[in-house]
């Protein structure tokens, strides 16, 4: 219900701007430290991190706080409005937080961490007994004292407490609705006893029901935008011009439009494409974590996107549904983590402004005159019933642009999504570390004459391999190495490829060449 007002971007983009070149320098720090070898070093400088970001936040919660007001004042103490209004932003709230409280812990997990919060109080009990014992030695220690009572006020349960639980358990999903709509919550007790009732009947039910609340039960009054099931895609598809394969490696961006030479080798006539990307509307007001800009993470779930709504037809589109058309399998359950980087991928696509005048190309290929000034994903976020669970999901507006663009010029990658599913753990590194492969491998089956051999410090630049010592890099590079062979193997076994061979130069392994 918080809506900003125009000058209000102005100001949460002016503070972001204020405080940025320091958050940067102090995740510059952060990252030039390996947590395993130098804990103390990082500590201090993600110490840092976080006093920055908590002043940001500081400054911000004043806008936030007026938006809020004004909000609560545009309803001129209108009961029943505000009922409905809360009602559809509190299931809004509790199905946002299942997607980020991520999967529900194991019996079995659950039974482990019990034994390690006894472990803990019983810990914590000889180290009070020990301190309390020398403290009868010393009664003048201010410190031990202090220490005394930090250790009596430690809640193991609470330390320990499981990701899940401390977002979406009965008793968290409560104390975070109260605290989020507290104005209007204080507001209906005192002046609308039977209204407030009412709700908190409602939020009670709500909760109760939160794994899956059907659009008509237990809650009729609130219902979906729609209620569509998903159709999971045969093909990817990935758009490998030109226009796509600059914006995903950060060589559009920058605030001017650049000129691209799209004439074919040894044309004599110059053709040229406009394009750029910037981040303006990446402003305060929308908050992502991670790097504002495109990256090969973000190229991976943006062609996962086109793939669900050009290859699956689907309109509306999860997290889930990207992770798994990513990973090649519809089984795979989305994890808290890449739930967290997808949505931030999203929001980066929602909110980056592509432009490009592709007029002149079109004229010389022949097809119809192409130009574009817009989101790189048009789209919104809705609530909707998919395959029977009410989730939040990415409704898409209109067909991806690059996708559009691509497609008039034919060239737009297309192979079976179970190549995807190689044998390997799909972190957010193996994910564009696959999709680079892939990439590399169309283009190679698409050109008799281009090089079939990729060289590894490629790769290792592509996925901004970065270690605190020779030895740590050393050893990142070779694990890289490992998963390269792994999904070849895969892809061999699935006769995607014929075969490949590693190249040496001494006792370096400098590249690869794939037998297609």
């Amino acid at each position: 219900m918080i809506k900003y007002t125009k000058q209000d971007e102005e100001a949460l983009a002016a503070i972001w701007e204020k405080y940025r070149p320091e958050l940067e320098a102090a995740m510059a720090e952060m990252n030039k430290y390996d947590i395993s070898k130098q804990r103390e070093e990082w500590i201090a400088a993600a110490n840092r991190f976080h006093e920055i970001n908590e002043k940001i936040q500081a400054e911000r919660e004043v806008y936030f706080r007026r938006a809020e007001l004004r909000a609560f004042n545009s309803f001129n103490g209108d009961v029943d409005r505000m009922v409905s209004a809360l009602k559809n932003q509190i299931l809004t709230f509790i199905y946002t937080s299942k997607i980020f409280a991520g999967d529900a812990p194991s019996p079995e997990e659950r039974a482990k961490r019990q034994k390690r919060i006894e472990e803990e109080r019983e810990n914590l009990k000889k180290a009070i007994e020990h301190n309390e014992a020398l403290l009868k030695q010393y009664p003048d220690d201010e410190e031990l004292k202090k220490n005394i009572e930090e250790l009596k006020n430690t809640d193991p349960e609470k330390v320990l407490q499981f990701h899940y639980d401390m977002i979406y358990s009965e008793k968290a999903l409560r104390e975070r609705i109260k605290e989020s709509f507290a104005l209007y919550l204080d507001f209906l007790e005192k002046a609308a006893p039977e209204a407030y009732s009412e709700l908190q009947a409602y939020i009670d039910e709500a909760i109760k029901h939160r794994d899956e609340i059907e659009p008509e039960k237990p809650i009729k009054d609130i219902k979906p935008k729609a209620i569509i099931n998903t159709i999971y895609p045969v093909n990817f598809l990935a758009p490998t011009d030109k226009v796509s394969n600059l914006a995903f490696s950060n060589e559009l961006t920058g605030g001017h439009i650049q000129q691209l030479a799209m004439e074919r080798r040894g044309s004599k006539k110059q053709i040229t494409t406009l394009a750029s990307i910037n981040f303006d509307n990446l402003n305060g007001s929308v908050q992502i974590k991670g790097r504002k800009e495109l990256t090969a993470y973000d190229r991976e779930v943006h062609d996962a996107i086109i793939t669900l709504y050009v290859d699956g037809g689907n309109e509306y589109i999860t997290p889930q549904m990207i992770y798994q058309v990513m990973t090649g399998n519809p089984k795979a359950t989305l994890k808290t983590k890449q739930a967290e980087a997808i949505s931030d991928s999203i929001t980066k696509c929602m909110y980056s402004r592509l432009i490009i005048d592709a007029s002149e190309e079109a004229k010389a290929y022949g097809f119809d005159s192409f130009k574009y000034d817009g989101s790189l994903i048009s789209g919104e976020r809705v609530t909707a019933s998919l395959n029977g669970t009410v989730v939040e999901c990415l409704r898409i507006l209109r067909p991806p642009v690059l996708y559009e663009y691509a497609n008039k010029k034919n060239q737009i990658g297309r192979f079976d999504i179970k190549l995807l599913n190689s044998p390997i753990n799909k972190t957010e590194e193996i994910i564009a570390l696959q999709g680079y492969l892939y990439r590399r491998i169309l283009s190679m089956k698409g050109s008799n004459s281009l090089r079939k051999t990729i060289r590894y410090e490629t790769v290792y630049n592509q996925l901004e391999i970065q270690a605190a010592s020779d030895g740590a890099l050393r050893k990142k590079k070779s694990k890289v190495r490992d998963h390269v062979k792994k999904i070849l193997d895969y892809w061999k076994q699935e006769e995607f490829i014929a075969g490949y061979v590693e190249n040496r130069r001494g006792q370096v392994v400098y590249s690869v060449t794939i037998r297609l």
